[in-house]
């Protein structure tokens, strides 16, 4: 079975890599302000120093500002696009818009001429935009997402609307002020970029070293020599393995296995009265029917075990809490839909003397992952949310994507002990229910040294059931 979940594992991840290639492709589209409130909720009591800063003019003055502080964050729209520009890098963009907040400071001014003073101020930000560029890389796209992410660029642009000083007697568009409003609009936008930054990079990171981690487990090794195994397969001297190519051998039992191997591909491939009716003249393949029959639910799906995914240990597929939020992403449930949409059905073909090769086709191959996202203030000790408060987003998320027309090809070494296989009853092998128990009991070793998978088109993911319609509409663009 080890060897029969590593292959279906390949097969998952290798479509996981194709939707993944295809949404990198994909641009969202600007959202509707207005759509955040629930994250809104938890921005508003982000408090974040921007520290001390001073500034000077070319007439003499100079102004100080210091306990500049900034919250009441709120976000209008989101973006996401991304651009691919060679087979190793993509670069993804993130980017805000309709920014608001608040800052509080004190501040002091001197001429060294004229006057000097000190005060407190109230700064209002409304319509800024911020936006992080990050370069994501994998050594081959064509074959493997991407593997690691490095900021590349980060601009944002802190606007201004209000300037109140409450205190220390400055005329409304002095020059004070204007200097002090490009002093805080400078420092603003250099610290909004600075946690937009680290917030984008530090999770991109953590999801890819997962998703990098689960490739590795189940590789695909799309360019792998088919008869490797067998080439490097190493037989004891008081072991005789079964040759599955008959052409090549001497012994009856070649014969029989060949024999039982096309009953039970001929009995598999019939198309036979289908009593679901999927098709148009009633009729499916027999693998098609079983399949419906004894292994799928009522709405023909398979259901996966989560555990089986090295990117979702224990069901958790990101977790991470930093200094804005604490975020995490669980899995509750993958669903594999169209296994039973077989439109060719040729396994077992001997290509060695013990290795086999499966070519198969489906119609289609849908995935559906049932997720919750999490989303809350971080209490972190570095936090910056300055009253944390029990606000949780709470998202019970489908998401579904696929492909259409796939082609698989899959080699696998089956070596079997003769004289273990011989002192089966011949009966039992001509007999589809236990022909794969005999055999099994005679295995000498098995593996998987070849692996490809072939595809017309990739369905477009589609998220559902949010609950934010700010989130809903980022993720169904």
């Amino acid at each position: 079975m080890g060897l029969i979940r590593r292959t279906f594992m390949r097969f998952v991840i290798a479509c996981c890599c194709s939707t993944f290639l295809f949404v990198l492709g994909y641009n969202h589209r600007l959202l509707a302000t207005g759509d955040f409130a629930e994250l809104n909720e938890i921005l508003k009591d982000a408090l974040i120093y921007l520290g001390d800063i001073t500034v000077a003019d070319d007439f003499l003055l100079s102004a100080s500002v210091s306990n500049l502080r900034c919250t009441e964050f709120s976000i209008g729209d989101v973006t996401v696009s991304s651009r691919k520009v060679d087979f190793r890098n993509v670069y993804l963009d993130i980017g805000l818009k309709g920014l608001d907040m608040t800052c509080y400071m004190d501040y002091s001014y001197t001429n060294l001429l004229v006057f000097a003073g000190s005060g407190r101020a109230v700064v209002k930000s409304k319509g800024s935009s911020a936006s992080v560029i990050t370069q994501l890389r994998s050594p081959d796209l064509n074959r493997v997402p991407p593997t690691s992410a490095t900021l590349e660029d980060c601009a944002a642009q802190v606007k201004i609307s209000e300037l109140d000083f409450l205190d220390g007697g400055i005329i409304a568009l002095s020059p004070v002020e204007s200097l002090i409003a490009r002093g805080v609009q400078n420092q603003a936008s250099k610290s909004v970029c600075k946690e937009l930054s680290d917030f984008s990079e530090s999770g991109l990171v953590s999801i890819l070293k997962n998703f990098k981690d689960s490739l590795a487990e189940y590789p695909a090794n799309f360019l792998i020599d088919a008869m490797s195994s067998e080439k490097n397969l190493v037989v004891p001297d008081n072991i005789e393995l079964l040759d599955l190519y008959s052409g090549d051998s001497e012994s009856d039992v070649s014969e029989v296995v060949e024999l039982a191997l096309e009953e039970g591909v001929s009995y598999l491939s019939e198309r036979v009265e289908d009593p679901v009716g999927f098709t148009s003249d009633g009729k499916d393949m027999r693998i098609n029917v079983l399949l419906r029959d004894i292994l799928l639910e009522n709405d023909r799906s398979l259901l996966l075990n989560v555990s089986d995914f090295a990117f979702a240990g224990d069901g958790v597929m990101f977790e991470e809490e930093n200094r804005l939020t604490n975020t995490k992403i669980t899995l509750n449930s993958v669903k594999l839909f169209g296994i039973d949409t077989f439109s060719r059905f040729q396994p077992l073909n001997p290509i060695g003397n013990y290795t086999l090769q499966n070519e198969l086709s489906w119609e289609y191959i849908n995935f559906e992952l049932d997720a919750t996202i999490s989303v809350k203030a971080s209490r972190a000790p570095d936090s910056i949310i300055l009253n944390p408060g029990s606000k949780d987003v709470m998202e019970r998320v489908t998401i579904t994507f696929g492909v259409e027309n796939l082609d698989a090809v899959a080699s696998f070494l089956l070596a079997i002990n003769q004289d273990v296989f011989e002192s089966l009853k011949a009966g039992s092998l001509l007999n589809f229910d236990d022909l794969v128990p005999c055999i099994m009991s005679a295995l000498f070793q098995v593996d998987t040294p070849a692996f490809s998978i072939s595809l017309s088109d990739i369905k477009e993911p589609v998220l559902d059931n949010f609950v934010s319609p700010g989130l809903d509409r980022l993720a169904t663009g």
